[in-house]
């Protein structure tokens, strides 16, 4: 039997926390957090938590502001931890860095500010450039992403950080981004300018989204580049991983070696997840559970 609060309690903490996210005094704290990002900081977080992230930066920060901070954050801080373990120091790719985000949802409609707090989550060399683009059916309007980029300029007396956060996605959004990748025009363009996809939460292993997804995870697959992927709840990971590693997976083993994929990053809960929980009904059924965006991180590719 699960403990904790209700699905009723969950639900209307999430409606209270959403208020206060547009009040005046959300919008005040969302500011005053966002003001500077501090290399020291970045350069000595005593340990890996959305939690403690926060609260360095807004001591006095309010349980409702932790919580909706985390549901921005938990996007940037995981790609930056996730870049700064798949890329270390010396990797040819930190010169410049192709990211694209597959299947991007409400990730792709926030503004290019919050991308910088992938700062906090470097501990190694950072890339001297990093690209974004965003892509999927659920890709949102972003005006922010409609300028050159943002420029991110942070300097100490003994180093200068120097990096760029561009995008191609436009406001308007192309209608060639809104399709699934698979069936995009620029697909063979698309995979071989990516460094490192980004797949946020994205359920392919869902009896209700798998038959659209395989098309997509295998052709990033036969690209043999990192895959990111996330999980927002227990059932979430065991689904996607069934789906990945017993269905998609053996169908590239054409030369029957019996193990067709590497994980660069085997699943664990993720130190950056929202800790804004939600309650999720299941696909089937009337059962629900509770889940946080991004709570579990993993990454591979196929050998």
């Amino acid at each position: 039997m699960r403990g904790g609060p209700s699905y009723d309690e969950i639900n209307a903490q999430f409606q209270s926390d959403s208020a206060w996210i547009k009040s005046a005094q959300g919008k005040l704290a969302m500011a005053e957090f966002l003001r500077t990002v501090d290399v020291s900081m970045v350069q000595n977080m005593p340990q890996r938590d959305l939690d403690s992230s926060v609260l360095r930066r807004l001591p006095t920060a309010s349980p409702e502001a932790v919580r909706m901070l985390s549901t921005m954050l938990c996007f940037p801080l995981t790609l930056g931890q996730a870049v700064d373990e798949l890329f270390p120091s010396g990797h040819e790719a930190l010169s410049r860095l192709n990211v694209l985000i597959v299947g991007a949802r409400a990730e792709s409609s926030l503004p290019t500010q919050w991308w910088r707090e992938m700062l906090v989550a470097f501990h190694s060399q950072m890339p001297k450039q990093l690209n974004l683009r965003f892509l999927g059916p659920g890709i949102q309007p972003n005006p922010s992403l409609a300028k050159a980029g943002l420029r991110i300029d942070h300097a100490t007396s003994s180093i200068a950080f120097t990096h760029c956060l561009t995008s191609r996605s436009t406001d308007p959004i192309s209608s060639h981004d809104t399709l699934p990748l698979h069936d995009h025009p620029e697909l063979n363009s698309l995979l071989r300018w990516t460094d490192l996809f980004v797949l946020f939460n994205p359920g392919f292993g869902s009896v209700t989204l798998k038959e659209r997804w395989q098309p997509s995870i295998k052709a990033l697959l036969e690209t043999r580049k990192p895959v990111l992927c996330t999980a927002h709840g227990d059932d979430d990971l065991r689904n996607d991983m069934t789906e990945l590693c017993e269905r998609i997976a053996p169908q590239m083993d054409d030369q029957h070696l019996g193990d067709s994929l590497h994980f660069l990053i085997k699943a664990r809960p993720n130190p950056y997840a929202s800790l804004s929980p939600r309650v999720h009904d299941k696909p089937c059924g009337t059962d629900k559970e509770v889940v946080l965006t991004n709570k579990y991180i993993y990454a591979f590719h196929a050998k």
